[in-house]
């Protein structure tokens, strides 16, 4: 392997590692703002506008949203339709070899503004420019060109000689799923983005506080390691290079 290589490889596992760490940071803090106490809807008016607020309850929205694929009354989804194609590359032995890939032919996505009930009310939540979390209504690969699903993504599908099939993933906030948000108290009461994104989050999730708390804790861990290894492995083959380069 010659040394520009090893040099590359070695600067590119320390940036790897660099960036790990910083994505482990941003899920420690993460973890931090979700340690705040949860409100009812009826106490809100009792907390500081602009600061952090955590509710949970039951999504409810009139109207909602009708998600364009499983055709599910929700408050927001995302959409997307791929493309499974074969691809021939040849090697530099003249060689060919069979690829599968995928690639996006559509993407459609719909926030509404939606409420958040507990026993004690309700509350508005503008989930824009949240970390939106919902639930996997559709994650399926078919040959099937049934006009049903031309029409809920609005594309007209023209597959070629190469074509596998196509892959349709809907993901949406059901209406009447159990909701968590962790978002800033605005000063008419509801629950928005807050005002510096760096210093709170915006989390709305169908999952759990636990459920999240303990993906967080792994991501962490798993992260911490490769933060340990990772550079540990770039150092050591930048180490050997001036080693080698110097000998």
């Amino acid at each position: 392997m010659s040394p520009l290589l090893l040099a590359i490889i070695g600067a590119v596992l320390i940036v790897a590692g660099w960036l790990m760490e910083k994505s482990r940071q941003r899920a420690l803090k993460k973890l931090d703002a979700m340690m705040i106490v949860t409100s009812y809807a009826a106490d809100l008016k009792d907390l500081m506008v602009g600061g952090p607020v955590e509710v949970k309850g039951t999504v409810r929205c009139e109207p909602p949203l009708i998600s364009p694929f499983t055709r599910t009354p929700c408050v927001w989804y995302s959409a997307a339709l791929y493309e499974r194609i074969v691809e021939w590359e040849r090697d530099k032995d003249g060689n060919q070899h069979r690829h599968e890939r995928e690639y996006v032919r559509e993407r459609k996505e719909e926030l509404a503004t939606f409420a958040v009930e507990d026993r004690t009310g309700r509350v508005l939540v503008d989930a824009q420019d949240a970390e939106i979390d919902g639930d996997t209504l559709l994650d399926d690969i078919t040959t099937d060109q049934d006009e049903h699903w031309n029409r809920g993504i609005g594309v007209e599908l023209w597959p070629s000689e190469d074509t596998l099939g196509f892959r349709y993933v809907e993901q949406a906030i059901p209406l009447g799923a159990s909701l968590y948000v962790l978002g800033a108290l605005r000063a008419d009461g509801s629950i928005g983005a807050p005002e510096i994104p760096d210093e709170l989050h915006f989390i709305v999730s169908t999952r759990s506080e636990q459920e999240q708390e303990k993906s967080l804790v792994s991501q962490s861990r798993w992260m911490k390691v490769g933060w340990l290894l990772i550079p540990a492995g770039g150092i050591a083959l930048v180490a050997s290079l001036v080693w080698y380069l110097l000998g």
